[in-house]
């Protein structure tokens, strides 16, 4: 329900803002296995070039998605704060749904 005279999207229309741009969500995906390095997420995401990956990994970032941990002499990997570890369940409904998605246009082009 809306209040203050704001329509109820309004809080999915600023989610959006932060994993709707391009492949964040598959970063997100990722990083729910566990913490990688950026050369570690490069690889794990062969749809995406090092800059993508990157543009990526600093907007969320900046959302508070990831947080960038040391883990030795020049080594930093990326994990996911609190807020990213709660898309969990987001991820998983999406992946859930997508599987849907596919069978059923399996069975529309057979």
């Amino acid at each position: 329900m809306a209040s203050d005279n704001q329509p109820a999207y309004l809080p999915l229309a600023a989610a959006l803002e932060v994993l709707g741009q391009g492949w964040s969500l598959l970063v997100v995906r990722l990083l729910l296995e566990e913490p990688h390095s950026f050369e570690d997420m490069v690889g794990g995401l062969p749809s995406l070039d090092a800059a993508d990956v990157a543009r990526h990994v600093e907007a969320l970032t900046a959302a508070g998605v990831i947080v960038a941990v040391e883990a030795g002499p020049d080594r930093v990997l990326h994990t996911l704060s609190a807020l990213g570890r709660g898309l969990a369940p987001v991820v998983t409904s999406l992946e859930t749904w997508s599987q849907t998605l596919q069978r059923g246009r399996r069975r529309s082009a057979g």
